[in-house]
């Protein structure tokens, strides 16, 4: 059995805000709690820290 297959750069800008939207309100609302933004923060901080370790290390090669 196949999958569906789509190709987002053929969805119509449109249409992809109109399909966001949704998502949006539900992403906001999960940010209202202090749990979700301290876990934001905190992989905020752990994303910097994987990078600057990258950029370090592609620096010695």
């Amino acid at each position: 059995m196949e999958g569906i297959q789509i190709d987002p750069e053929k969805v119509p800008p449109f249409t992809r805000r109109k399909l966001a939207r949704p998502l949006l309100s539900i992403v906001a609302k999960a940010f209202e709690d202090p749990n979700v933004q301290r876990d934001f923060e905190r992989w905020k901080q752990e994303k910097k820290a994987k990078e600057e370790s990258e950029k370090v290390h592609s620096s010695e090669a």
